[in-house]
């Protein structure tokens, strides 16, 4: 069967592997994907049914080859085996797409990913109200990145 017009589209646009983060301090990270294009829009759904602060804490940019969507998918899945014993919900179901924060997947983000920052990109959209603790608004400050 033949691909639509719109998933070729898809396919072929640049994307990022991204890692969203929950709260202040972080205590649950979202590994997804998402062309570069529609990512703020991304964060703005995953905010939009979250009680927490969310936050981009790192991104991947997939941008070579042909098809790069295909190729974000694959390094997700990837990614999603290597932190198994931190997922959240079982695979496959609702939320499995969700993290511990330990700290070895919070030192693979700072060591490995480019920070949202680095592409012009807004590390959050939350804006807090008065029945959150003033320590969101530490997450509206960009953090410093080592990797030029």
């Amino acid at each position: 069967m033949a691909k639509s017009e719109v998933e070729e589209r898809w396919e072929r646009s640049p994307g990022y592997v991204y890692f969203i983060g929950a709260s202040n301090p972080v205590v649950a990270v979202k590994i997804g994907i998402s062309t570069q294009r529609d990512i703020g829009r991304r964060l703005s759904t995953h905010q939009g049914s979250n009680h927490e602060p969310l936050s981009i804490l790192g991104i991947l940019p997939i941008e070579i080859g042909e098809r790069p969507m295909l190729s974000a998918e694959k390094l997700e899945r990837q990614l999603h085996k290597k932190f198994a014993h931190l997922q959240r919900f079982k695979n496959g179901w609702a939320g499995s797409e969700w993290f511990t924060a330990a700290p070895e997947l919070m030192d693979f983000i700072e060591k490995e990913c480019l920070t949202p920052e680095k592409r012009l990109l807004k590390r959050s959209i939350a804006k807090p109200g008065p029945g959150l603790s003033n320590n969101v608004e530490q997450m509206h400050e960009p953090a410093t990145d080592a990797k030029l």
